[in-house]
Formats: structure tokens, C-alpha cells, sequence
């Protein structure tokens, strides 16, 4: 069982996935306050409550960097910027945590399993809150651009 979620600038979605189904999506609205980061961290294991989780995965509008997944970047959540939030997420939960920037994670998807080619190379550009783009190179984000 693994636990995803995309925290955009204005909505949250999280779900349960196993086995490559998804299961029942929670939505919230985001607050981008720093308490709005606590109640995510709530519904993150409110979701997860009753359940062997192998990992934690989710995209986040912004750019992490270091070891504690501390947000760095972050023009819609600026009261965000600072937090460590992989780390933060790592102390709820017993397993491996993932966090990303979302579109990267959209990029990646679309080369692996949508419209996208996973040889050679592609952009992804995503235009909702904000517009951002990446740039996949043979199935994975060009480090090159990060």
C-alpha cells in the first residue's frame, strides 16, 4: 500500500494505491498557511490510519532541496518556504517518503504512461494556478534544468 498525494496551490488530493489502483481520493482546499501545512500532515495520516504503508509519494508546487526535503521555492505557498517538509512527513510514517516538484512528477508520468515518449526527448508544460514546464530527457527529468 503506498500513500500519494499532489499538493497544488489551490487544491489537495491524496489516496490510498496498491497494486497500481487507486482508491477513494480525500480533496481539501489548500491553506497556505503554515498551520494548513499541519492539517495536511493531519490528513496524510488520517488517510494512512489502518494501513501497513511500503511508501509515501507526492508532488508539491515548488522546489525542495537538502536532505530534509525543506522547500525552497515556493511562489504560491510562501508561507511554506523554509519548511522541511520530507522530513516532516517522514517522522509520521514508518517506510520511505517521496517528495517531489508536481510537475516533474506530471512530466514523468505523461513520458511513462500518457501521451509523453520515454526515449529521446520531451517537455511537459502545465498551465493551472501557475505555469511551469520540465524537461524529460530518455524517461527521466534533465538534470541539466533542476
Amino acid at each position: 500500500m503506498v500513500l500519494v498525494f499532489d499538493i497544488g496551490a489551490t487544491h489537495i488530493r491524496l489516496a490510498l494505491a496498491s497494486r497500481g489502483e487507486l482508491g477513494e481520493v480525500w480533496r481539501m482546499d489548500t491553506d497556505i498557511t503554515t498551520a494548513g501545512f499541519a492539517r495536511v500532515l493531519g490528513a496524510l495520516e488520517e488517510a494512512a490510519k489502518g494501513h501497513k504503508l511500503a511508501a509515501v509519494a507526492g508532488g508539491i508546487p515548488g522546489q525542495l532541496e537538502g536532505d530534509d526535503g525543506r522547500l525552497t521555492l515556493a511562489p504560491n505557498l510562501p508561507d511554506w518556504v523554509g519548511l522541511p517538509v520530507r522530513a516532516r512527513i517522514e517522522k509520521l510514517f514508518d517506510c520511505p517518503v517521496y517528495v517531489f516538484n508536481d510537475v516533474e512528477l506530471g512530466g514523468l508520468g505523461e513520458a511513462h504512461n500518457g501521451a509523453g515518449i520515454s526515449r529521446g526527448v520531451m517537455a511537459y508544460f502545465t498551465v493551472s494556478t501557475g505555469a511551469n514546464a520540465v524537461r524529460i530527457v530518455d524517461g527521466r527529468v534533465d538534470s541539466s534544468i533542476e
